[in-house]
């Protein structure tokens, strides 16, 4: 069963990043910074779109919550459910950080290198994501979707080094013989 420590920490930051707002909301100029592009040219919206921006933060918990309930698949939310909810907490703390930085560009504009920042935080999303889907060893491989021979054995035809890299890399082709002995023979020669 899923932690429910962990799914309370989940709604107490998308709470929070909303009070935040909340709290900031009558100080903010009538214009704030929502967008920015690579070059760190910033697009102004009205300041009540703060609001939009932090209700996603809780709209994501409960839709988070209500995924593994929904999901045909749910036995692997119990089976990976720490990674499940640090994900989601991770996923709510990167929405407190964004708007962390609206703010702060707000009140003093050119203070953080926004695209540096929001690059650095998204491949830290993706990092700890990647991370945690190698730790769970998850099961939505192509693996187990495609079995069979390998291609190139199929058409009788000598394989590619090209084919033996694809077909034979973990998590697709593994489970075929063919594939599986090239692989093997191949790393036997570095």
């Amino acid at each position: 069963m899923r932690n429910t420590k962990l799914r309370i920490v989940n709604y107490v930051i998308a709470v929070c990043n909303l009070l935040l707002a909340g709290v900031f909301y009558p100080l903010l100029p009538d214009r704030i910074p929502m967008n920015w592009s690579f070059d760190g040219t910033a697009a102004y919206s009205a300041k009540y779109e703060i609001f939009l921006m932090c209700g996603m933060g809780i709209l994501i918990a409960f839709l988070l919550d209500v995924l593994p309930k929904i999901d045909p698949r749910r036995q692997n939310y119990q089976k990976f459910s720490s990674y499940y909810d640090s994900f989601c907490i991770v996923i709510q703390l990167f929405l407190l950080a964004m708007t962390g930085i609206i703010l702060t560009e707000s009140f003093r504009p050119g203070t953080v290198s926004v695209q540096y920042v929001v690059m650095l935080a998204v491949g830290l999303l993706l990092c700890i994501s990647a991370t945690s889907c190698l730790n769970s060893k998850a099961i939505f491989s192509a693996a187990s979707r495609r079995r069979g021979p390998c291609p190139a054995k199929k058409s009788g035809a000598k394989a590619s080094a090209w084919e033996e890299n694809v077909f034979s890399s973990p998590g697709y082709w593994s489970s075929s013989p063919c594939c599986s002995q090239a692989l093997r023979q191949r790393t036997r020669s570095f």
